[in-house]
């Protein structure tokens, strides 16, 4: 967990934007102080922790920038907070994906 905070949008972009494009009127950017994990595919290669640098709620799915880098991941929230995340492209394409 990173404790840093609440991301920061990219350029460009808008909580509202955000909303327009997934179809989610309550999306919110929150807290990145949780775990993140990259689920393997195939199933039997290795799961990996993503350090978050953006998480955005939309309901029970996440999509996550992590740090430093240019992917995004979308995933579902846990009971306990944390993302578990299957894929990854851009922001665009994760926010249309839901």
């Amino acid at each position: 967990m990173t404790g840093a905070g609440v991301g920061r949008l990219p350029a460009g972009w808008t909580i509202e934007r955000v909303r327009e494009l997934s179809g989610v009127p309550d999306a919110v950017v929150v807290d990145d102080a949780r775990a993140v994990t990259l689920v393997a595919w195939p199933p039997d290669g290795e799961d990996r922790p993503v350090t978050p640098e953006v998480v955005i709620r939309l309901g029970a799915l996440a999509v996550v920038r992590g740090a430093g880098g240019e992917d995004w991941y979308t995933g579902h929230f846990e009971d306990d907070g944390s993302v578990c995340c299957w894929s990854a492209g851009t922001l665009h394409q994760m926010l249309r994906g839901l």
